[in-house]
């Protein structure tokens, strides 16, 4: 099985078009603690699913691996550094 690791905006529009579950049958999907927190705060679409999914191990955690040459756009939300 292969992995994506995954941005809030994607794993919200996959929940919203009804595509989550079908895309974890596919991939592992992996999310940063800052993309995780931002789709489980204030009742996000999908928020619920979400946390379920990381308690049954079907989204996991991982840490955030530094862009190597250092160099990022100005004005991004930490998720997307991540």
């Amino acid at each position: 099985m292969k992995t994506v690791l995954a941005d809030a905006s994607s794993v919200i529009l996959l929940h919203k078009a009804d595509l989550l579950a079908r895309m974890q049958a596919v991939f592992r999907i992996w999310l940063t603690d800052s993309v995780y927190a931002e789709v489980t705060r204030n009742r996000r679409p999908g928020a619920r699913t979400i946390a379920l999914d990381r308690r049954e191990g079907r989204v996991a955690l991982v840490k955030p691996v530094q862009a190597s040459d250092g160099r990022l756009p100005e004005g991004l939300h930490r998720g997307e550094r991540d």
